[in-house]
C-alpha cells in the first residue's frame, strides 16, 4: 500500500460516522475524537486518551496546525486539517497507523426499534433492509427476539436500549394490541427521560396521527420511492449530518 492509500484509509477513520465532513469543536465526543487523540501522539505530541474535544484537545489540534503551518489555525478540526493530520502521519508512521485507529466502516449511527403490523410486513423489510445498509442497526421481533423470551418483557427490554423508536402507522397497526403496547412503552420512555424525538412516526396510508401526537416527526411515504423514505427516516434517527463541507482558501487574495 503506497503512503496516498494510506492516508486516505487514515482520513476515513479521522471521519466522524455522523458528522461527516463537518467540523469537530468543544464538547463533540466520540470514537473520532479518540482517534484524534492516538494520531497525535502517534506524532508525539502530548495528549491523553479520551473521547471528548475538550479545551486539551483543541489546544494540542491548535500546536499540530502551526507545526505544520496550516492555513487556518484555530484548534477545529475540519476536512484540512484532517486531511493534513492523516497525509503526515501516512508520511511519518506509515501503515502502522492503520493498526492503532479505529475503523469506523462498520460502526452503526444508532439503534432503532421497529414497531409495526405484521401485515405491513411487505414494506417493512425494504425500510428494514435500507436503514440496515446505511448503517442502522435496526431490532426487529421477528429476527432479534430469542426463543422462549416473555413478548412484554422483550419489547421492554428492547426498546429501553434503543436510541429511537420507529412507528410504522397504518389502518393494519393503529388498533393492534402489540403496536399500541410497543408505543406506549416508548412514550414512558420518552416522557421519563426527556428524549425529545425519541418516537418517529413513518406513516404508510396517511392514516392520522394519534390526537396526541400532532408534533411528532412523521414521515409520509405515499409516493416516494423507498430511498427518498430512508433518507428522511434517517435524518430523524441521527440528526442533522453537522456543518456543511469547510472550503479552504487565502482569505489575503483576491476573489
Amino acid at each position: 500500500m503506497n503512503t496516498e492509500a494510506i492516508a486516505l484509509q487514515i482520513e476515513r477513520n479521522l471521519r466522524d460516522p455522523i458528522v461527516g465532513d463537518g467540523i469537530l469543536a468543544r464538547s463533540h465526543k466520540g470514537q473520532v475524537c479518540q482517534n484524534i487523540r492516538s494520531a497525535l501522539r502517534m506524532l508525539r505530541f502530548r495528549i491523553p486518551p479520551g473521547e471528548l474535544y475538550d479545551e486539551q484537545l483543541e489546544a494540542t489540534v491548535l500546536e499540530f496546525q502551526k507545526s505544520y503551518n496550516h492555513r487556518n489555525r484555530d484548534g477545529l478540526f475540519g476536512p484540512g486539517t484532517r486531511r493534513l493530520l492523516a497525509t503526515v502521519l501516512a508520511d511519518k508512521v506509515g501503515p502502522r497507523a492503520l493498526s492503532v485507529l479505529k475503523n469506523f466502516e462498520d460502526t452503526t449511527t444508532a439503534t432503532v426499534f421497529l414497531s409495526y403490523a405484521w401485515a405491513d410486513s411487505p414494506a417493512v423489510d425494504k425500510i428494514d433492509q435500507w436503514l440496515r445498509d446505511n448503517g442502522v442497526r435496526v431490532n426487529r421481533d421477528s429476527r432479534d427476539f430469542a426463543p422462549g423470551q416473555q413478548l412484554p418483557e422483550a419489547i421492554k427490554d428492547a426498546i429501553v436500549q434503543a436510541d429511537k423508536v420507529l412507528v410504522v402507522y397504518s389502518a393494519n397497526s393503529k388498533d393492534r394490541d402489540w403496536p399500541r403496547f410497543e408505543l406506549s412503552v416508548a412514550e414512558q420512555k420518552e416522557q421519563e427521560g426527556g428524549q425529545r424525538g425519541f418516537i418517529i412516526y413513518l406513516i404508510l396510508d396517511n392514516v392520522p396521527l394519534p390526537k396526541h401526537d400532532p408534533n411528532r416527526i412523521a414521515v409520509l411515504s405515499r409516493g416516494k420511492s423507498v430511498r427518498q423514505i430512508g433518507e428522511e427516516l434517517l435524518r430523524g434517527i441521527i440528526g442533522h449530518k453537522g456543518e456543511p463541507p469547510r472550503i479552504e482558501f487565502d482569505e489575503n487574495e483576491p476573489l
